[in-house]
């Protein structure tokens, strides 16, 4: 990771003066081209999407990623959310994570209802099933030249995003609430079991994170939660990460 974080300072930092960004660009780079992240929700520096397609493309000269990383707009809105992943992972694996729904009228959390599991299940599925890679997959990865693409996961209105960002980041354990009534939620003052994941460096550096998640304490002991945190842990095997537990809870809980 080091000569991707070399690469990358000398891309960066005109526009992003503090190099624990520019470290953190790195590791989330890193975890997706190496493959135990799906996606990166990019919220850091101020980039567009086109800048960061720019960016990737220079990297894809030295090759420090891979040519199968692509921009996905998340959305119509040109200047709204976006992030980076690796189409070729994206588009040949099939991601089912557990719904947890969070609505801001109930008491406490509760996996969502089969109805609501069967739509955002189809909604990823219709994406994955229906992305066009001129040329086939293969096509990213043998044309060093092509111009790295920015490719759009259409969402309606009514969509709950963080769900939607829950499924394009990996994440084994998604939230859900109902955006009919309000974007709030009902996790305040709720004890949530944190999972996280960072890249092995030397014993003086701090614990960053690449993977961080969370899951109501209360419903840990659920069969199917059970099944979806071991199948992520089963996953991140091999891979030279940090991994750590541990239960928080907070006033007000934004996502």
């Amino acid at each position: 990771m080091e000569n991707l974080h070399h690469h990358l300072y000398q891309l960066l930092r005109a526009r992003i003066r503090t190099k624990s960004k520019i470290i953190e660009i790195a590791q989330q780079l890193y975890a997706i081209d190496k493959g135990f992240k799906r996606g990166f929700l990019w919220d850091v520096g101020n980039l567009t999407a086109n800048d960061v397609r720019f960016l990737l493309d220079s990297l894809k000269e030295v090759k420090q990623v891979a040519n199968s990383l692509v921009v996905l707009q998340l959305g119509s809105d040109p200047t709204g959310d976006f992030g980076v992943c690796d189409i070729n992972r994206f588009a040949g694996e099939q991601f089912q994570p557990m719904l947890v729904d969070v609505s801001h009228g109930l008491r406490l959390p509760r996996l969502a209802d089969q109805f609501v599991v069967d739509l955002y299940h189809k909604l990823a599925e219709s994406f994955r099933t229906g992305l066009n890679i001129p040329g086939g997959q293969l096509a990213l990865e043998s044309s060093a030249q092509e111009c790295t693409p920015i490719m759009q996961w259409p969402l309606a209105a009514e969509v709950c995003r963080p769900t939607v960002y829950g499924i394009f980041i990996g994440y084994p354990v998604v939230y859900w609430y109902d955006t009919k009534y309000s974007q709030e939620n009902c996790l305040s003052h709720v004890p949530l079991a944190v999972f996280q994941a960072a890249i092995k460096t030397r014993k003086d550096k701090r614990f960053d994170p690449i993977i961080s998640f969370s899951v109501p304490e209360k419903l840990l002991n659920d069969p199917s939660v059970v099944n979806a945190i071991s199948l992520w842990r089963k996953s991140i095997v091999g891979f030279n990460l940090n991994c750590v537990t541990f239960t928080e809870s907070f006033d007000h809980v934004i996502m």
